[in-house]
């Protein structure tokens, strides 16, 4: 028996389909390494009011290898709930971290950035996470690389390193960094 079926009536002759693949759907997510920077990533949510927004949340962060949660006073917290509307998730939920308080929740946390929710009038929005989310996770990714997103009053600077690649070779970099001093080191 072939790999291969023949066209469907219609499609122009010669024209061959692939049979049908069978899809590994146990775990269908991919895992990013033990050592990646999504490991340091905590999300804390603050006094939640409906477990839809927490399975949610969890629903997302696994859908993006994020894996550790705090939930500080929630109104609800349903672990079975929660997995019944976020499938496939009990290990994010197994690990979630309950906190009375915010400073408690955030005391062994570094880099914090926050957001809420945005005002019903704006029409743009930095995405389910929010900005200080965002923020975070580009961080974690410029430090992976060798660089580092710092905040320098109501400027953030990314600092990423810049390859060149071998002696002699720009590597395709022929960047003018407008900085006169940077041929004079």
């Amino acid at each position: 028996m072939s790999d291969m079926m023949s066209a469907p009536p219609g499609c122009s002759s010669g024209v061959s389909l692939l049979a049908p693949i069978s899809i590994n759907r146990v775990n269908p997510e991919p895992h990013p390494p033990a050592d990646s920077p999504r490991d340091h990533i905590v999300v804390v949510l603050w006094e939640t009011q409906d477990l839809v927004n927490i399975a949610g949340t969890i629903r997302a962060m696994k859908n993006f290898g994020l894996s550790h949660l705090r939930l500080v006073a929630p109104a609800e917290w349903d672990p079975w709930r929660i997995e019944g509307i976020a499938h496939d998730t009990t290990d994010i939920v197994a690990k979630v971290e309950l906190f009375d308080d915010l400073p408690a929740a955030l005391a062994d946390r570094e880099d914090v950035f926050a957001s809420t929710a945005p005002a019903q009038a704006q029409s743009v929005s930095a995405g389910m996470f929010g900005a200080g989310f965002t923020l975070r996770l580009a961080r974690a990714e410029a430090r992976a690389a060798g660089g580092d997103l710092t905040q320098n009053g109501e400027t953030l600077i990314l600092q990423l390193p810049l390859s060149l690649g071998t002696s002699g070779d720009s590597g395709g970099n022929d960047l003018d960094s407008g900085d006169p001093m940077a041929d004079t080191a």
